[in-house]
């Protein structure tokens, strides 16, 4: 799941809970009109549904997440105090604050929902306990209060846990899903996505954007006289050199097979090839095969044009890699 995966995931979310808030809210309304005339307690379930809807209608229209799930948590929260006023702290009103932890976590994620619901529990049972003593008799024994703190507090601990396995295996997941398992740079997906969003930037702001792919010379010679084993080795150690000779800004990854691709925002076509001919020497200098012989690279660098696709750019990238091969190798060609 990538991190557009993911926003529409908790967009989907959004929408279940409004539905399902806007749902039971008209169905208990219609309940407690019809069979308990407890016309009171029904008219917060309809400001509840009327409410939900209010939300869901601006949601629609703005596609606002952060602001629509704090409004649904926030007008929850709300009518849950307002719930426990009409009912007199009764258990049957408290108890509904035990659905207050996993919608948090499901709408603001781990940290804001830790805090927003355990504040909101705190309080209601500061008032039931201390605003409501001279009730008779009183709304909550004190069995029956510490029932429902307990309930409470095993579903913060479990949702709260919940939420964070969640997020670690999200960010492993993400990842691995952009990660070239060998040599632990931008994979060929991530690059591609890098690639058209830096595109799109250059093109924005009128900014020079140089791409540099690489190629690691005679590396069939590697595996046929040395091995897979030693060509993955060759593999790794040139992505690394690669990787410590890049600037802050620059992006590197595995193309494919023995190629990397480099991509240089806000440089144009003179400080990529500064930048690709000290590549060029630093791996020539560093990474060797098991015969002591130097592992070299040809380059090809080119600088986007205004009209420029992700395809062309790399099109013309890879002929400027050709000419390096064919002039005799561990060259820097710009096109």
């Amino acid at each position: 799941m990538n991190a557009y995966q993911a926003l529409e995931h908790q967009r989907k979310l959004l929408f279940v809970t409004l539905w399902l808030v806007i749902t039971l809210s008209l169905v208990i309304g219609s309940i407690n009109v019809v069979s308990f005339q407890a016309n009171t307690i029904a008219s917060f379930n309809f400001t509840s549904a009327v409410l939900g809807l209010v939300i869901l209608l601006y949601f629609k229209r703005t596609q606002n997440l952060n602001v629509a799930s704090w409004s649904v948590i926030l007008a929850v929260i709300f009518n849950l105090f307002m719930f426990i006023f009409i009912a007199k702290g009764q258990a049957y009103s408290l108890i509904w604050f035990t659905v207050l932890a996993p919608l948090s976590f499901f709408l603001l994620g781990k940290t804001a929902a830790s805090w927003v619901s355990a504040i909101a529990f705190v309080l209601a049972l500061i008032y039931v306990g201390f605003s409501l003593p001279n009730s008779n008799p009183h709304p909550l024994k004190v069995g029956a209060l510490l029932n429902v703190a307990e309930v409470f507090v095993v579903l913060w601990f479990l949702f709260r846990y919940y939420e964070r396995a969640r997020q670690d295996a999200y960010q492993a997941l993400e990842k691995v899903s952009i990660t070239d398992r060998l040599t632990g740079l931008h994979n060929r997906g991530r690059l591609e996505d890098l690639l058209d969003y830096h595109l799109q930037l250059a093109k924005r702001d009128s900014s020079p954007l140089s791409i540099v792919l690489a190629d690691i010379d005679y590396f069939k010679n590697v595996n046929d006289e040395f091995g897979h084993l030693e060509g993955d080795r060759v593999l790794k150690q040139a992505a690394k050199d690669l990787r410590s000779g890049i600037r802050e800004t620059d992006i590197i990854g595995r193309w494919g097979g023995e190629e990397f691709l480099l991509v240089c925002p806000d440089t144009a076509s003179t400080g990529a090839a500064t930048l690709a001919e000290k590549l060029r020497d630093q791996v020539a200098k560093r990474v060797q095969t098991l015969d002591g012989k130097s592992v070299t690279l040809s380059f090809g660098v080119v600088t986007a044009h205004p009209n420029d696709t992700p395809t062309q750019l790399i099109s013309r990238a890879d002929k400027a890699l050709y000419q390096a091969k064919e002039r005799g190798r561990n060259l820097v060609i710009t096109n």
